[in-house]
C-alpha cells in the first residue's frame, strides 16, 4: 500500500522524458495502493473471525470433555456491573470535507465527539467449598435487567477443564435466551 502511494504521488505530475508512458506506471501504482488497502481490510476481518471461532471451539471442547461441573443457582451469584463511557471523534465524510469553506471548520468538526454509554454485567459465583471465584461471560445489559430476569429456579453450569483448572466456562445460555426473548417480543 505504501509503495503504491509513493508511486502515485511521484508520477501524478511527472513530465520527464525518461519514462515514455507515465500513465501506465501511475495506474500500476494506483492498483498497488488499492490492492494493499483491500488486503489490510480483509486481514483484520479474518483475524476477528478466526479468534471468535477459536473461542467457540475452546468453549465447546471444555463443555464436552469436562467431568468437573458445578451446578449454580443464579440467584446466589453476585451481579457486577462495568459501565463506562466512550467518546468517538466525528469524522466528516468526503462530500462534507470537499464543501467545507475553510480549514477552521474542518478543524472544528474534529472537536465534536459522540459519547456512548456502554453497560456490561457479569455474574460472579464463589464456590463455598474452595472459595474459588468464577465469572460468567459479559452480558451487554444493565444489572437491573439481569436481576429482573433471574428467578430462584434459574441455574447455570460451570464447566471446569480437567487438565487446566484455570480454564472454565460459566454457562448461562438459558438466562441469555430469556433476556433476548423479551427483547425480541
Amino acid at each position: 500500500m505504501g509503495l503504491g502511494l509513493i508511486v502515485v504521488l511521484f508520477f501524478r505530475n511527472y513530465s520527464g522524458t525518461w519514462m515514455p508512458h507515465p500513465l501506465l506506471i501511475l495506474g500500476l501504482g494506483l492498483a498497488l495502493y488499492i490492492t494493499g488497502f483491500v488486503l489490510i481490510r480483509r486481514v483484520g476481518k479474518n483475524k476477528v473471525k478466526f479468534e471468535r471461532e477459536r473461542l467457540l471451539k475452546e468453549r465447546d471442547t471444555i463443555k464436552s470433555n469436562s467431568t468437573n461441573q458445578i451446578r449454580v443457582k443464579l440467584a446466589e451469584a453476585k451481579i457486577l456491573d462495568n459501565d463506562y463511557h466512550t467518546e468517538e471523534h466525528y469524522s466528516p465524510t468526503l462530500s462534507e470535507w470537499m464543501f467545507m469553506p475553510d480549514y477552521f471548520n474542518y478543524y472544528q468538526s474534529f472537536k465534536n465527539k459522540k459519547k456512548q454509554y456502554i453497560t456490561q454485567t457479569v455474574l460472579q459465583y464463589t464456590d463455598k467449598d474452595t472459595g474459588e471465584k468464577y465469572f460468567s461471560p459479559v452480558l451487554n445489559k444493565d444489572s437491573k435487567v439481569v436481576l429482573f430476569h433471574i428467578s430462584d429456579q434459574d441455574s447455570g453450569t460451570i464447566y471446569i477443564d480437567d487438565k487446566q483448572d484455570f480454564k472454565y466456562y460459566f454457562d448461562i445460555e438459558e438466562l441469555i435466551n430469556k433476556i433476548n426473548a423479551v427483547k425480541n417480543k
